[in-house]
């Protein structure tokens, strides 16, 4: 169950508008749950223990299409001749 919990943010639930919850705001609640689970694992007042293995559950938040390619690194790519020509002045 908390691992289907984490899922969901990890997925960006979408807001009352269509599109997906933002990346940054899934992150945080995926946070805040783990630090949740955590708190309610050491505390005694509850009888909770945390789920085996839920420490090396994935909470990597996914990327829309749009984010990947925002993300992707847009460096110049010289030429060979470009290349040799700097290479030479070195």
């Amino acid at each position: 169950m908390c691992k289907a919990i984490v899922d969901h943010w990890r997925s960006r639930p979408p807001r009352r508008g269509g599109s997906p919850t933002g990346h940054d705001n899934s992150r945080h609640h995926v946070g805040e749950l783990i630090r949740f689970f955590r708190w309610l694992d050491s505390s005694s007042a509850y009888r909770w223990q945390m789920p085996r293995g839920l420490e090396r559950v994935e909470r990597k938040i996914q990327k829309t299409d749009g984010e990947r390619r925002l993300s992707a690194i847009t460096k110049d790519i010289y030429k060979v001749e470009e290349l040799a020509e700097l290479n030479r002045w070195n």
